[in-house]
């Protein structure tokens, strides 16, 4: 059981507008966090508490959400640097005309029209365009 002192202390605190973790602080004990709320929650806080306490959510949002795409950014670039050093044996692949015309296939089957009266590819990526061109360069002559 609880000391009805430190339940009165810790309500008065948050009346103040400290935060749960301000609160176990100033007591100078570890209360967990679904205790307070549970003595919290039929207390009205003064409207300028909840402003602060819901601008305080909004920056702490965007705080996580800024770390989220810095982790994204680091965990994308060791992925495409693995990748890369994974195959780096299968560039050399692509000096045989046979192979060529094997990836030349696969590009057009995955990102080529399939109408039949003209070549056409389709590609964000610039350098996927590049090798496209640089494949059908290489496997037939074109009058371009």
């Amino acid at each position: 059981m609880v000391n009805p002192d430190i339940k009165k202390r810790a309500i008065e605190l948050r009346m103040l507008g400290e935060s749960y973790e301000g609160i176990s602080r100033e007591l100078g004990m570890c209360i967990a966090k679904s205790t307070l709320w549970y003595w919290f929650k039929d207390l009205e806080l003064p409207e300028r508490f909840t402003k602060m306490m819901a601008a305080e959510s909004i920056e702490n949002l965007r705080r996580a959400r800024n770390m989220r795409r810095i982790n994204q950014l680091a965990r994308r670039k060791s992925q495409s640097e693995k990748i890369m050093k994974e195959n780096a044996d299968l560039k050399d692949l692509l000096q045989q005309p046979r192979v060529d015309k094997l990836v030349l296939a696969t590009l057009y089957w995955a990102e080529g029209s399939k109408r039949m009266s003209s070549i056409a590819f389709g590609n964000s990526d610039a350098r996927m365009i590049a090798l496209f061109l640089q494949l059908l360069r290489s496997c037939y002559r074109l009058d371009e």
